[in-house]
Parts: C-alpha cells; structure tokens; sequence
C-alpha cells in the first residue's frame, strides 16, 4: 500500500482524554482509507508536530491489518505527504 495523500479534518479536542482527535483520510495507490486518530496535546506544538502524532497513530493502526502485519503488504508513503497536510494543502 503506498499512500498518495493525507488530510485530517475534524480536529477537536478530546474532554474526557485531553487528547486531541481527528479523521485520517490516506488515499492510497488501492483506494480510499478513512481512521479515527488521536495523540498527545503538547502545549505549544506546532501544526507539523501535531500531524506527525496523528500519522503515528494511523501508521500504529494500519500495522495491525492482518495483510500488513503478516508481510503480505508493505506500506509506503509518497515524498512529502506529511509536509502538504501540515500545510493544510
């Protein structure tokens, strides 16, 4: 699987959690892939560090995929995916 594109939208902080959710929308050279992420609110981190800890999230759970996890995919992502979705591109 190698992922074309990110977007996250609906970023909101989580009450009862502190954390700080989103959707994860990847397109992929397979198709669409839509997950709920969250990750650690740092005070002060900035938009590219916030992606960076939603991605981890997404890449923590698309590891678990019984095609990933048992070597029958490998996941990849294009150059500068991150960069375009920290810039809200």
């Amino acid at each position: 699987m190698h992922i074309i594109d990110v977007k996250f939208a609906a970023m909101a902080a989580c009450p009862e959690t502190g954390r700080l959710t989103a959707k994860a929308m990847l397109s992929t050279n397979e198709g669409g892939l839509s997950l709920s992420v969250s990750t650690e609110q740092a005070d002060g981190a900035d938009r590219r560090a916030i992606i960076d800890g939603l991605m981890e999230d997404a890449m923590r759970q698309i590891r678990v995929f019984p095609e990933v996890r048992t070597g029958q995919t490998v996941v990849t992502m294009a150059e500068g995916v991150l960069e375009r979705a920290a810039q809200g591109a």
